[in-house]
């Protein structure tokens, strides 16, 4: 060992010693549970979240966030058009299996958001191509290599 390391030793070890001999441990002291919090399992729960549950609540049920009266659901399984466009069309994903053919949930989108127009304006179109996208880029679904009109399902439940 060279000097150096000796003498780094020497000083660690008396540090050690010293602060052994004259320092306690907070959880020794009277009502130390008022300031110190050892269970960092529950805090780690709490603090980093489940982003993913965070956002299918949000689409499933804008009302949570929003609170606004026309976003109100009586029952989860309906599907009011007062609903975002997103949340239209995340609900519409859940309903779907694994593969979605994107013209057959375009139509089932644009039959609840529409009010009874036959055709598909190009409007709705890039509203719907932007729900795609949106779901997209937060990895809901992916698009297929296995067939080009058909989008991946990526979440969980559903047929």
């Amino acid at each position: 060992m060279r000097p150096f390391d000796l003498l780094r030793s020497e000083l660690m070890t008396l540090l050690h010693q010293t602060f052994k001999d004259y320092l306690q441990p907070p959880t020794v002291k009277p009502l130390h549970e008022i300031f110190f919090f050892t269970a960092t399992a529950t805090v780690r729960r709490h603090l980093v979240g489940a982003p993913r549950a965070a956002l299918h609540t949000a689409l499933t049920d804008p009302y949570l966030y929003l609170e606004h009266p026309d976003l109100e659901i009586q029952d989860q399984g309906e599907i009011p058009p007062t609903l975002p466009d997103i949340c239209v069309g995340y609900k519409l994903h859940l309903e779907c299996p694994r593969l979605i053919n994107v013209y057959d949930w375009l139509s089932c989108w644009h039959s609840i958001i529409s009010t009874g127009a036959e055709s598909i304006s190009e409007e709705e179109q890039a509203r719907f191509a932007r729900i795609v996208s949106e779901l997209q880029y937060i990895g809901f679904i992916k698009s297929s290599t296995r067939k080009t009109d058909h989008v991946a399902r990526l979440t969980f439940g559903g047929s």
